[in-house]
């Protein structure tokens, strides 16, 4: 830190160069005007004028920031022991799913996120340089075209080619955007946004106690293309720029419908049963009740990758090229598109053969096959979205 404040100005024999430091820590790109830029890896901005020339990491159970302010002759070192909880794969399955669990908010009781990286930074920038303020141009053209930036958004700092994207269906989110009552946007809940210039909203006092997540960022910009279309949302640290999706390609929609999928899958452990009783081929049988126990297996893996006893999210570990569990779910999620086609085909031909029998126990057995034959084939491409469809290891 103190070699990149001295910036090689001083010394016989400095690290690098004063013009090579300057390369380093001058603006060079940035996703939109009103946000944070880069220089070469580090990234540039201003809070209230101060010049600020900042990076950050971590690792499950730490983080780091470093944050100089060149123009002061001043920097900050941090090192944190800290970061999210365990994952509790069922309290935030059941919480995403509206049922109410200790991840509830309760009236009267104030649940502090943990420390994050961005929000040391927010800390730090606030005890020296005051609450953030928009320094740009201002505009005083009104919000009458809001309708144009309300959507779902999905962040682009993920992955994108690899089966780690099975990772999303439980930790992923998209950005909601929406108009406020009294003006405005709501974005992510909060609002309202204001509109400060074309395309950016602020909102001063959305990040507040010491612990707010960075995602309740002051600031949101939208990017256009060559050709005027909103492209991109970003916020005021612009490291994630979030690209517009449908409803379906969120992985709030594919936690639904798999986990739905998933359910009436594992009820075709039951065709065992029916099998006993006389109905349907076994044939059919057998392979719903290998939808069963693909989901189950599913299920168990998905609670190995990303349920308390991990204790933290799988990225590291397949970081460091450990993808034995990730290859083991794969196994039984492709298995489970296999058989879920088979079962569709199964299913339809009994239909046209009218093969079913009477009564009403034959109602419920055909209805139950039917729908597990259609879940099975309407889960295969949100897992197809998400990796889970062939063997792309990271």
């Amino acid at each position: 830190m103190i070699a990149h404040l001295d910036a090689g100005r001083s010394g016989s024999n400095p690290l690098m160069s004063a013009q090579t430091f300057s390369t380093m820590h001058t603006l060079k790109t940035r996703n939109h005007p009103a946000t944070s830029g880069f220089g070469m890896k580090f990234m540039v901005h201003d809070w209230n004028g101060e010049r600020v020339v900042e990076h950050g990491g971590g690792w499950p159970g730490y983080f780091t920031s470093m944050t100089l302010f060149p123009d002061s002759d001043a920097g900050i070192f941090v090192s944190v022991f800290a970061g999210s909880p365990p994952n509790d794969l069922w309290a935030i399955l059941a919480n995403k799913l509206g049922f109410e669990n200790r991840l509830t908010p309760k009236d009267g009781v104030t649940i502090e996120p943990p420390l994050t990286t961005f929000r040391l930074h927010d800390m730090v920038m606030t005890h020296f340089f005051g609450d953030f303020s928009y320094t740009g141009a201002m505009s005083a053209e009104p919000m009458a075209d809001g309708d144009q930036y309300v959507g779902l958004y999905r962040g682009e700092r993920r992955n994108h080619t690899t089966a780690a994207r099975l990772g999303d269906i439980i930790g992923g989110s998209s950005n909601r955007v929406a108009l406020h009552r009294d003006g405005g946007l709501m974005i992510n809940g909060r609002g309202p946004y204001k509109k400060v210039a074309r395309d950016v909203f602020l909102m001063p006092q959305a990040v507040v106690g010491d612990y707010a997540d960075h995602s309740l960022t002051y600031l949101y910009a939208f990017m256009r293309g060559a050709e005027g279309a909103i492209t991109h949302l970003t916020g005021e640290v612009s490291i994630d720029p979030a690209a517009p999706i449908a409803a379906y390609q969120s992985p709030e929609a594919a936690l639904v419908v798999l986990l739905i999928a998933l359910l009436l899958a594992f009820t075709g452990l039951a065709s065992i049963f029916w099998q006993r009783r006389g109905h349907g081929s076994m044939g059919m049988n057998a392979t719903v009740a290998g939808l069963g126990i693909c989901a189950l297996a599913i299920i168990i893996g998905a609670m190995d990758l990303l349920g308390p006893g991990r204790g933290y999210s799988p990225m590291p570990d397949i970081a460091l090229g450990r993808t034995g569990e990730l290859l083991l779910v794969l196994v039984f999620t492709n298995l489970f598109a296999l058989l879920g086609l088979v079962a569709l085909y199964a299913v339809a031909r009994i239909w046209m053969r009218q093969g079913w029998g009477h009564g009403v126990v034959s109602w419920i057995y055909r209805s139950q096959m039917t729908l597990i034959a259609l879940a099975a084939v309407i889960a295969i491409p949100f897992f197809w979205m998400h990796g889970g469809i062939g063997f792309n290891l990271p």
